[in-house]
């Protein structure tokens, strides 16, 4: 099972490599329509479309203590707007580049010694 990692700031810096793979991982990202939609007295519709954004929600449910630190300087970074790249398999050169879509994060208890969290990363448009 390849494990992520995650590049910031995006082209390059500091990496942060996952201990476990995320779970409850979607086959695709979800996809959300920015557009305004009217209807004439006829019944027609008419739609304009702003632009399609892509989502990924990743669930971590076993992530060492150990690793809080690092997850805490990334998550200060990401909160506050920073871009990064995330590589859905760190030993391929292949990556997508996203945006914290959340404004908070809350990692709580798993077991000892382990915590688990999820994040919502918005996909940027190139």
């Amino acid at each position: 099972m390849p494990l992520p990692k995650i590049v910031y700031p995006s082209g390059g810096g500091t990496e942060l490599n996952f201990t476990y793979a995320p779970v409850n991982k979607p086959g695709a990202n979800e996809l959300k329509a920015i557009r305004h939609d009217s209807d004439t007295i006829s019944g027609l519709r008419q739609s304009f479309l702003e632009r399609i954004e892509e989502f990924w929600t990743i669930e971590v449910n076993n992530e060492p203590q150990t690793t809080s630190t690092a997850w805490r300087t990334f998550m200060l970074y990401a909160l506050a707007g920073g871009s990064f790249d995330f590589y859905h398999d760190a030993t391929v050169g292949t990556f997508e580049t996203f945006t914290l879509e959340d404004t908070t994060w809350a990692p709580s208890f798993a077991f000892r010694g382990f915590d688990k969290f999820k994040i919502k990363l918005r996909k940027v448009i190139a």
